[in-house]
């Protein structure tokens, strides 16, 4: 009876299976058979870096409104006009003459939220590397002190 398998194409993987058992075994003859060696070595790596910054307004800033002051321009004589026109008659809320304009001082205080975004971009460029002789063994428990 023939269950629909090539005996071809069975004698070729049953020929891949056999490979693959016998790498196996020899990785397991090569890593049994390897001889390891720890060394170590001090260096001092140099290298040159560079931080370039950046600052950038976020959202719009906000303003809060604090008091508002309002004063008068005191004129140094009183009795001398301002260098403005004026009418003759007066005001009926006022002892002062009608004028076609007037001055007086305001002041604001405010205070303003400005929302920062920092980033800083970091570029490293190798410099030099120094070392002496390695050593045999693992490195030393204290690490290596800078000069």
């Amino acid at each position: 009876m023939n269950d629909g398998t090539d005996p071809k194409r069975q004698e070729d993987k049953n020929s891949i299976l056999e490979e693959e058992e016998i790498l196996e075994e020899m990785e397991d003859i090569i890593n049994t058979s390897t001889c390891i060696t720890i060394l170590h070595q001090d260096v001092c790596v140099e290298a040159v870096v560079t931080i370039k910054p950046n600052v950038k307004i976020g959202k719009t800033p906000k303003v809060i409104c604090g008091d508002t002051k309002i004063e008068k321009i005191k004129h140094k004589d009183r009795n001398q006009k301002p260098h403005h026109h004026h009418k003759e008659h007066k005001s009926p809320k006022s002892d002062h003459h009608e004028e076609e304009s007037c001055s007086f001082l305001v002041s604001q205080k405010l205070c303003i939220e400005i929302p920062l975004e920092f980033t800083a971009e970091a570029k490293v460029k190798p410099k030099k590397v120094a070392c002496n002789d390695g050593e045999a063994g693992p490195c030393p428990i204290d690490p290596p002190q800078s000069n």
